[in-house]
């Protein structure tokens, strides 16, 4: 019983010590100071590949992109189509087609609100689409002052 009492204390003291190291806590993430919307998407993703992931614009997007693709968008929705169906417009005002899936939450984004959307790329012969995954709002919504 004795032995069994001091193999049980010497594992415990054993994974205290390891869980009290700093490298021990896969859980805990500390940011860089410029931690953007970007990083949150794709901390969990293998490092090296960000260049590859994401098309940044529009222009891009059209000119490059390949069906099933990720992107990070900035811009606004600027008009309804109908259905799920959206105009998005980057900074750059170019314009694409984005599906917000009804089956998620997207009161938190407005019209002509300043918002980073994550999607993926739906390309055929005749059109392209963006199927959002995740958007963000970067600006309080239209006529609405920030604290309100």
């Amino acid at each position: 019983m004795r032995l069994f009492s001091f193999a049980l204390g010497a594992g415990m003291c054993m994974l205290a010590a390891v869980f009290n190291s700093a490298a021990a806590h896969p859980f805990e993430h500390s940011y860089p100071a410029e931690h953007t919307f970007r990083d949150s998407v794709t901390h969990h993703a293998p490092r090296g590949f960000d260049d590859q992931i994401f098309l940044t614009s529009i222009d891009s997007i059209k000119r490059d992109g390949q069906d099933d693709d990720l992107v990070l968008l900035r811009g606004r929705l600027t008009k309804y189509y109908g259905d799920e169906l959206y105009e998005f417009t980057d900074l750059d005002g170019d314009t694409i087609e984005v599906k917000l899936d009804d089956d998620d939450y997207w009161a938190n984004i407005y019209k002509d609100q300043l918002i980073d959307i994550v999607g993926k790329l739906d390309v055929d012969m005749f059109s392209i689409l963006v199927k959002v995954k995740r958007a963000a709002p970067l600006e309080p919504p239209p006529g609405q002052v920030s604290g309100q």
